[in-house]
């Protein structure tokens, strides 16, 4: 391994990592804000930080994942799964989504991006999912179509549009959202993804109860 390499790693999040998790968040919730023309986010960074604080102290419940990127000894990403539920497309030659885990939130401090954190970010969870011998198919993630960084990351991890949307307010900001998804074994192959499923329906969102501040933020 060289020394760039060693540099890097994933690991579960803890109580301590919130602050650095809450950071990157409300920027990310900024960043996104912007890129569909909304107001600016009225957020406090501190009452996200402690959000994180008391979801980081309790044991999450079955599926639910919360790991951080490290660049060093410092945290520069993180990335929330939780349970989703399968998706009915109403389209002959689109595919039905099976259940799995939705990512609520896969974030990078933009000074670290183009550094592959994500991608291992990504690979932590599929691996994750594995060793605790998860039911889950699929991974599944709402994107805004404006986000053209995080459909093109998606787009090169395999994942594909699958046709369903849905409308929310993120902090004040109305927002469209696409889902895309992948098979789980093939999530992060590059491998192209799913075909696309052209569908007028609304998604809904996966199951709650993971209670973290990404399911109110995302």
């Amino acid at each position: 391994m060289s020394n760039a390499d060693s540099r890097v790693s994933v690991r579960p999040a803890t109580a301590p990592d919130a602050a650095d998790i809450a950071a990157i968040q409300v920027a990310s919730l900024r960043s996104v804000a912007r890129a569909v023309g909304g107001a600016s986010v009225d957020v406090s960074p501190l009452e996200v930080q402690r959000a994180w604080n008391d979801t980081l102290s309790r044991i999450p419940p079955p599926g639910c994942s919360t790991m951080v990127a490290l660049h060093g000894s410092r945290v520069v990403g993180f990335v929330v799964a939780q349970p989703a539920p399968s998706h009915h497309i109403d389209h002959a030659k689109a595919p039905d989504i099976p259940d799995g885990l939705e990512l609520a939130a896969l974030d990078v401090d933009e000074r670290f991006r183009r550094s592959g954190h994500a991608s291992r970010m990504l690979a932590a969870i599929v691996d994750t999912a594995r060793e605790a011998g998860l039911s889950a198919r699929s991974l599944q993630v709402w994107i805004s179509p404006n986000d053209e960084a995080r459909v093109r990351f998606f787009q090169s991890a395999g994942f594909a549009p699958a046709g369903l949307l849905r409308r929310l307010d993120v902090a004040g900001t109305p927002m469209t959202q696409h889902l895309w998804w992948a098979g789980l074994d093939s999530a992060g192959s590059g491998g192209g993804g799913r075909p696309n499923a052209q569908a007028d329906s609304a998604g809904a969102r996966g199951p709650e109860g993971c209670d973290h501040p990404a399911e109110s933020t995302n």
